[in-house]
This record gives C-alpha cells, sequence and structure tokens, in this order.
C-alpha cells in the first residue's frame, strides 16, 4: 500500500507563461513573506516527470502545466517541506494567497473541488494542528459518507495523519470509493514520484564518477564548497548556450562555485569531440553506466539536461532544466563581496 501514502508529493511543472486553455491548467500564487525563495515542485503529466526549483518573485510564482487527467499539485519549500497541495486538471486556474507563515488562512479560488478542500481545512483547523487521531477521524467519515467525492480521496491520500503507519487502512478505505473518485492516472505516478521526491529532498556528499583529467574514476566531492552539476547528453542541440552561461559564472565566481559536468551516455564516442569544442576549464566526468549508472541513480536523473546546484552542506537548493536559474541559484550562495 505504499503506493497510496505517495500521493501528496504529486505536483506541477512550473512554467512561467501567459494565457490558460483547454490543452493546459494554470496557477498563480501570490505569498506575503515568500519573498525570492526557491520553490521545488514535481510533476507527473501529459509529457511524464518534471521535478524543477523556481525562485519566487517576490512572493509571486506564475506557471502552467499539462495534465489532461486530475493530478496534484504541491509546492515545497527550500527545505523540503509540503507548503500547499492543490487538486489541478487542464482547462483550469487557479490562485492562491495568503502570508507564507499563515497556511491555515490561505485562501484558493478557480476549482470548485480545491475550495471545497481548503474550506475543509479551515472547519477542521484544530484538527489539522494537532494531526492525531481525531482528523484521521473526521477524514474517514467524510470519505465513508462521500464515496463518490473526488475529495474523499486528497482528503485519505494528502491529509491523513497517521500515514505511513496505517497505510493499509488508508488503502482499504481508498478501495471502497467510486472509481471516479480515485483516478487510476494518479495511481500509476506514484511510485515514481515518491523515489523521486525522497531523492531529490535528500543531501548530497560525493558521487563516484570517471574523471577525464584524470583518467581514473574519483570521488566528486560535494561538500565544503558551492557546486553546480550539469548532467547532459551528447544529443542536446542547445549545449553551446548552456555552455556559455556556465562560463560567464566561472568568471564572474572566480571559481569558486564548484562546476562539473557529468556526460550521461554510456558511449564516449562524441564525448571527447563536444567537450574539446566546449574549451571549458571546469571538470568534466562520464557516467560508464549510462542512465543506469550507480551515480546517476543517486541523483534520481529522469531527463536531460539536468541542474543540481548544492550549498557547502549537501542541500539541494536548485534542481531542474533551466541554466540561468541554476546559475543564479549558485550566484546566491557566495559570500558577498565587501
Amino acid at each position: 500500500m505504499k503506493r497510496f501514502f505517495g500521493y501528496i508529493l504529486l505536483a506541477v511543472s512550473l512554467l512561467a507563461l501567459p494565457g490558460c486553455d483547454g490543452s493546459h491548467f494554470k496557477v498563480s500564487a501570490d505569498l506575503e513573506g515568500l519573498n525570492n525563495e526557491n520553490v521545488r515542485v514535481v510533476f507527473v503529466g501529459d509529457s511524464g516527470l518534471t521535478d524543477v526549483w523556481m525562485p519566487a518573485r517576490e512572493g509571486k510564482l506564475r506557471f502552467k502545466g499539462a495534465s489532461a487527467e486530475r493530478t496534484l499539485l504541491t509546492l515545497l519549500n527550500k527545505d523540503g517541506a509540503v507548503m500547499a497541495m492543490m487538486a489541478v486538471a487542464n482547462g483550469e486556474t487557479l490562485k492562491l494567497t495568503g502570508h507564507v507563515k499563515s497556511p491555515s488562512e490561505w485562501k484558493v479560488e478557480g476549482s470548485e473541488v480545491n475550495e471545497r478542500w481548503w474550506q475543509f481545512k479551515k472547519e477542521n483547523a484544530a484538527l489539522y494542528a494537532a494531526r492525531d487521531a481525531k482528523l484521521d477521524a473526521a477524514i474517514e467519515r467524510y470519505a465513508e459518507q462521500n464515496p463518490a467525492d473526488e475529495l474523499s480521496a486528497f482528503l485519505l491520500l494528502c491529509d491523513y495523519g497517521s500515514l505511513p503507519q496505517n497505510a493499509a487502512r488508508v488503502g482499504k478505505l481508498v478501495s471502497k470509493l467510486a472509481p471516479e473518485a480515485r483516478p487510476a492516472a494518479l495511481l500509476q505516478a506514484l511510485d515514481e514520484v515518491l523515489v523521486t521526491t525522497r531523492q531529490a529532498k535528500m543531501k548530497l556528499s560525493a558521487l563516484l564518477l570517471y574523471n577525464r583529467a584524470k583518467k581514473d574514476f574519483v570521488s566528486l566531492d560535494l561538500l565544503k564548497r558551492v557546486s553546480l552539476l550539469y548532467l547532459w547528453t551528447n544529443r542536446q542541440p542547445d549545449r553551446p548556450d548552456h555552455v556559455r552561461l556556465l562560463r560567464d559564472l566561472w568568471e564572474k565566481s572566480g571559481g569558486n562555485v564548484h562546476i562539473a559536468d557529468i556526460n550521461t551516455e554510456a558511449d564516449t564516442t562524441m564525448w571527447q569531440s563536444t567537450l574539446l569544442a566546449d574549451s571549458s576549464r571546469w571538470q568534466h566526468y562520464w557516467a560508464p553506466g549510462g542512465p543506469q549508472d550507480m551515480a546517476l541513480r543517486i541523483v534520481n536523473l529522469t531527463s536531460t539536461p539536468l541542474y543540481i546546484v548544492t550549498d557547502s552542506l549537501g542541500n539541494q537548493v536548485y534542481r531542474g532544466a533551466d541554466a540561468r536559474q541554476a546559475c543564479q541559484a549558485a550566484e546566491q550562495l557566495l559570500p558577498v563581496a565587501k
């Protein structure tokens, strides 16, 4: 039953694009006090799994994604804690407002099921604060009285307080719901998302990879310095543009950002020639096992290009495909010059 409690980590792809039509959904979050902090999102939808970090702009996030089937949006803060969850599907436009320190008072508009979900939370605010057996009992009562309501599934799988200990019990309750109240598309994505979110939250200390300069396997140490990992394949057509941004960061930081690019293909035929064309001075690594290499399994590579920025303690502060955002995240970790 582990796949059921993984629901809480399903999320939406963040793409700052205007407008919304029947092939996308749109979400805007305006949270006072969020400032310019990074927010992490994970989304399993029409294009598969996306896992990215994005910076808020003065407390505002604007994004849209695509999911023909009902899925769940989750915002996580820089410490990996869940900030908010909303159910989304193509054609919907949702708006989240409030103060970052008062989530129980946040307001969600634009979707009937979400409005009822947040109303349930407000009506049971004391139970949510305690998150004990009383909250679970209230959720169970709602689910038993409303077996055809999709909100019943969201409450059981997202808000049930004693998961994962009572996963078997929750699984039985979910199985009693009408099929329309528990979309199959969500259940199929749970295992993948659960693994991804757990690994993306974990600290990274070292990766065993082949180093081009040393012509041997070395431990890529990610502690005691700001590091930027760039995982790529030979088939990435816009690599020159990404390399230019990395070169600017390298020069601007005076080498204080540890940049390491990692080729993720088992075949090295094009690897050497591509690096010669780059004329880059940072470290170059290769994962000989390709996508199944142990190092890539540790970082949970799901698509390329992938950027991971870590602080001096190995905490992942950015994870995504945007080179510019990755470079900005790395710069923000450097000490301010006096």
